[in-house]
């Protein structure tokens, strides 16, 4: 699909919708969060032809618009929340209301060209997926080993020792995970750090 149109779009999505808007233009839409919405979705980006399609990460939120729009034609990228509320604040944008953030995203697009998210393969979308989970139990520990430095109670320190201990044990089985499907498919060190980058 050619795309030469200087529109910017983007997507703040939620579990049940997704808010949109486009940029330079002062256009938004929101859109319930089924196949029939991203149908219409999809319909309305054929006709604007946009540049790039901008998402936040959202833990896997995203994934299957993401697809449906890579296997559509359009160029997306799914970029750190961090970024566009560093963004944000740059320019002085605090309000925060859906369309808002939609808006902000489409101007983060439009300003910072981010990079494309490339269309990941089946074992290329579960690494990712494994390095998202591993990130999050590493989070976990780190909380419950913070938790666990604040009790005075010791049945509630020993609960928390077992609930850390468990969370490791998951944190080994999904590290093994990942170097046996890198060693599957052959993936060399800077391939696999590359595909992980997009969890």
């Amino acid at each position: 699909m050619k795309q030469h149109n200087k529109i910017f779009v983007g997507v703040d999505i939620a579990k049940k919708k997704f808010d949109v808007a486009f940029s330079p233009v002062s256009r938004g839409f929101v859109y319930d969060y089924t196949p029939a919405g991203i149908k219409l979705f999809l319909k309305e980006l054929q006709k604007a032809k946009p540049q790039l399609i901008c998402l936040e990460a959202t833990g896997g939120l995203e994934r299957e618009l993401v697809d449906q729009l890579q296997q559509h034609g359009f160029a997306v990228a799914v970029v750190n929340p961090r970024q566009i509320r560093d963004f944000a604040r740059a320019h002085n944008k605090l309000a925060k209301t859906d369309q808002i953030d939609a808006r902000m995203i489409a101007r983060f697009a439009e300003m910072m060209k981010p990079r494309l998210t490339p269309v990941l393969s089946k074992a290329q979308q579960k690494l990712s997926d494994l390095t998202a989970c591993r990130r999050q139990l590493t989070k976990l520990i780190t909380q419950e080993k913070n938790r666990l430095a604040s009790t005075f109670d010791a049945e509630i320190g020993e609960l928390i020792r077992q609930t850390i201990l468990f969370f490791k044990e998951q944190l080994k089985k999904i590290e093994q995970q990942q170097k046996e499907l890198i060693a599957q498919h052959g993936w060399s060190v800077p391939t696999a750090v590359t595909i992980m980058r997009f969890s």
